[in-house]
């Protein structure tokens, strides 16, 4: 079965794929667990081999309002699955699975990209860094280069905030999915559309110390999301008591309380970036405030132990155990 509507070649295409990919699950195994939709296919193969295992979705990807025909599709598939996980209650609703859990993806604080770093290592990675300066305010964004992502409508909210604030610099920081033939073409579009301005840094596959710098050195992070699954390069900027000024979509609101760690903003409200950051560059200790209250949210919401203390609740409903 498939979507009808989808191209044949990439429907084999994608068959195919999955189901090489399922010859390397070799063991058995009591639960099977397939995140996103990509791998979803590999349910053909796993249902004959591991025909008593139980089976679980994880989607980490924004339901709300898809393709048609690229749901029909994906509900082929993840329709025979026994659960899903989803990052918030609202993804649930387009598909017609058995069972269905929500549990919010985490950071791991221990990581690279989110431990605490010495001295000699900040300043390492301060220079890897120039010519951005931390001298001057610094607004950045990490996001991989995705037309989702909206790093255009950033630069134009940096450019208004310029205007109240003249020294301000911008940092574009992402890297480049494998899986997204858009990404260099876009980069290439943000790194010209920047060229003329010498305060626009537009940074491309830092390694995970240096973006920790980055967010942790900023005065303000700004996730300007047009879509967004969950977005955790909020918590890992809040972690560092960075405030954020997002979009009202996908995981951020989840992440950020208007006016307690941060600022929230409809996606397409570009003067309403420019509202925000400008307020915080204003003011010192609403700056401060803000990050210490966000770094009290991602400890007691979005770390990694959390994620570890709700994962066997979904694994014990599958079962049928207890918990």
């Amino acid at each position: 079965m498939h979507a009808p509507s989808l191209p044949d070649r990439s429907i084999e295409a994608y068959a195919e794929v999955t189901d090489r990919n399922a010859t390397e699950i070799e063991d058995g195994y009591d639960v099977i667990v397939i995140h996103d939709p990509q791998p979803l296919g590999t349910i053909d193969r796993l249902e004959k081999t591991m025909p008593n295992a139980a089976t679980v979705w994880r989607c980490h990807v924004d339901l709300t309002a898809p393709s048609e025909e690229h749901l029909a599709f994906v509900s082929e598939y993840a329709n025979r699955f026994d659960h899903a996980v989803f990052s918030r209650s609202t993804y649930g609703g387009s598909v017609d699975v058995s069972g269905a859990s929500v549990v919010h993806p985490s950071i791991d604080p221990l990581a690279d990209k989110n431990r605490s770093l010495d001295e000699e290592t900040v300043a390492a990675e301060r220079d890897r860094l120039e010519p951005l300066s931390f001298d001057a305010p610094v607004v950045a964004q990490v996001s991989r280069f995705d037309p989702w992502k909206d790093q255009f409508g950033t630069l134009a909210a940096y450019r208004r905030a310029r205007e109240a604030v003249p020294d301000l610099q911008l940092a574009l920081a992402g890297g480049m999915a494998g899986d997204d033939p858009e990404g260099m073409e876009l980069y290439e579009r943000i790194a010209q559309e920047a060229v003329a301005d010498p305060d626009v840094h537009v940074l491309t596959d830092l390694p995970d110390a240096t973006v920790n710098v980055l967010q942790r050195e900023s005065d303000i992070v700004v996730q300007k999301s047009l879509r967004e699954g969950f977005g955790l390069v909020v918590s890992e900027a809040l972690w560092k008591r960075t405030p954020v000024v997002g979009s009202n979509v996908g995981g951020i609101p989840l992440q950020v309380e208007d006016g307690h760690d941060g600022y929230l903003v409809d996606p397409d409200d570009v003067p309403g970036v420019t509202d925000g950051v400008v307020a915080l560059l204003e003011d010192e200790r609403l700056r401060t405030s803000l990050g210490e209250n966000g770094r009290v949210r991602v400890r007691e919401r979005f770390l990694l132990p959390r994620q570890l203390a709700d994962l066997p609740e979904v694994l014990a409903t599958v079962l049928d155990l207890e918990y």
